[in-house]
């Protein structure tokens, strides 16, 4: 196997591979395409986009989605009951960038392209519905990396 082969299999695959392990389905690479936002920037409103194909979590009828989100050092799988709007994600170094126009109810998310590569994935918005956070126009719900993810051997 060549360099790049190999580099591309441990960048691009290996956090799907493993979020799959850890139960999630996950059929393609983390997105890596967000645009930089300032912390204290608001995010403008994102309108709620059409219906996909179906939830894979059910609604409980409430206006506010059911969302769960799962954790790896530099990616992150967002799911919803509703449609995703935008997610916004926060790296070790404080850094905040946002992924946009998404469609569908589920989608992995990575450290940005030209992100150091020792940073890690701490905090992540999912906006989906009229879940506002109150951290800013345009931040949905906040979820914070669990304590035990050790992700200082990246």
């Amino acid at each position: 196997m060549s360099f790049s082969t190999t580099r591309f299999l441990r960048i691009h695959l290996l956090p799907a591979i493993l979020l799959s392990l850890a139960g999630a389905c996950v059929t393609a690479a983390p997105r890596t395409d967000a645009l930089q936002v300032a912390p204290d920037e608001p995010l403008p409103e994102v309108p709620e986009q059409s219906p996909g194909d179906g939830p894979e979590l059910e609604c409980d009828g409430g206006r506010i989605p059911d969302i769960e989100v799962e954790f790896d050092c530099r990616s992150v799988l967002a799911r919803s009951c509703k449609d995703l709007s935008n997610i916004v994600i926060e790296l070790s170094d404080g850094s905040r960038y946002r992924y946009e126009d998404l469609e569908g109810h589920e989608d992995v998310f990575g450290v940005p392209d030209g992100a150091g590569s020792e940073l890690s994935i701490v905090r992540v918005w999912v906006k989906s519905g009229p879940n506002h956070s109150g951290d800013g126009p345009g931040y949905g719900e906040l979820f914070v990396a669990p304590e035990e993810l050790d992700c200082s051997e990246q």
